[in-house]
């Protein structure tokens, strides 16, 4: 788990080499990973028309973008499908790796499918500075290309895998760590998730280290280099602390106050919303004439904003569909 450029693929690779198996056929390797992303293409395919249907985008910053990707893995011809490729993965081996920072649209649906097929699931977190991983993402990927949609799109994905994923076995660990010391990394996750992982193989233990290469963390940038404001910069200062320490000590008194923190987050994008709603009117007004129909009434707009009601009610019952993500 973990938003893309968090080091998820420095992970799956070294998992593969240690005994498990990454889904064939993998997504082949470019310029953004050169060494290969780890990263089964079914999967990717899978959660890519997911997301599309829902409108829901990977970096998605709205606090309530959740209820569609939800409402998507509840769909039974999706459940059948992933249940039918999850089946026939492991009749061809006993542990496999799935690796997609897209999967965090969709735990839900891999939980149900998991429990249903009595798959034995841990999740692992890989933690990497929100200023890189955005930084990162910007110089690779497609969309939007501001700091801020990123930083908060960087928030929301990752306080939500937190939540999903507190009832399971899981483990936070960092990208750098990784990097500079994987042998106690992975000893030490090993020995929590009982993961079975074969540190003694010497040869599968070369291909680790081949594997992991420190020049690749090519930006090594901090938030004071961003251009954010400062309540933005403020509260993923905060969310990036608390996840720091996960490492450490994922315990009752932290998952209370990432508790807070995802309160905060929804405060902070409902009040952006309201504060930008004169532009979402207008990108709703160029949508209609574009397909060709009349603008919507103002009046209409104005109560079906998307910013109304309390962090809770945004998160559960506002109807985002073509709502752009304020910058």
């Amino acid at each position: 788990m973990g938003v893309g450029r968090s080091g998820t693929s420095a992970f799956s690779g070294s998992v593969a080499a240690l005994g498990y198996s990454v889904p064939q056929p993998e997504v082949r390797a470019d310029e953004t990973n050169p060494r290969g992303f780890g990263e089964p293409r079914w999967v990717v395919d899978f959660h890519a028309a997911l997301l599309e249907g829902a409108q829901v985008t990977p970096w998605d910053a709205r606090s309530y973008a959740w209820r569609h990707t939800r409402s998507a893995g509840e769909q039974p011809e999706v459940v059948a499908k992933l249940r039918a490729w999850l089946t026939t993965q492991f009749e061809r081996h006993d542990r496999i790796v799935v690796k997609d920072p897209r999967t965090a649209w969709f735990l839900r649906l891999w939980d149900q499918v998991s429990r249903e097929l009595g798959v034995d699931t841990s999740y692992v977190t890989l933690l990497r500075s929100p200023a890189e991983a955005v930084m990162s993402a910007g110089r690779w990927y497609q969309g939007p290309s501001r700091p801020t949609t990123r930083a908060c799109g960087w928030m929301n994905v990752q306080l939500r895998t937190e939540r999903q994923t507190r009832d399971s076995k899981r483990a936070f660990i960092r990208y750098t760590d990784l990097l500079t010391d994987w042998r106690s990394v992975l000893s030490g996750l090993n020995a929590k998730l009982d993961l079975g992982l074969d540190l003694r193989n010497q040869a599968a233990i070369e291909q680790v280290d081949a594997w992991l290469d420190p020049g690749l963390r090519r930006e090594q940038t901090t938030l004071a280099d961003l251009e954010l404001p400062a309540a933005v910069r403020t509260l993923v200062e905060r969310v990036w602390h608390e996840f720091d320490s996960a490492v450490d000590r994922d315990d009752r008194a932290l998952q209370l106050r990432l508790d807070e923190l995802r309160v905060d987050y929804r405060r902070l994008y409902r009040d952006s919303e309201q504060i930008t709603h004169s532009s979402i009117v207008a990108a709703r007004w160029k949508a209609s004439l574009k397909a060709g129909g009349g603008a919507p009434s103002p009046q209409d707009d104005e109560n079906e904003s998307p910013g109304s009601g309390s962090p809770e009610q945004v998160d559960t019952a506002a109807r985002p569909t073509t709502v752009p993500t304020p910058s």
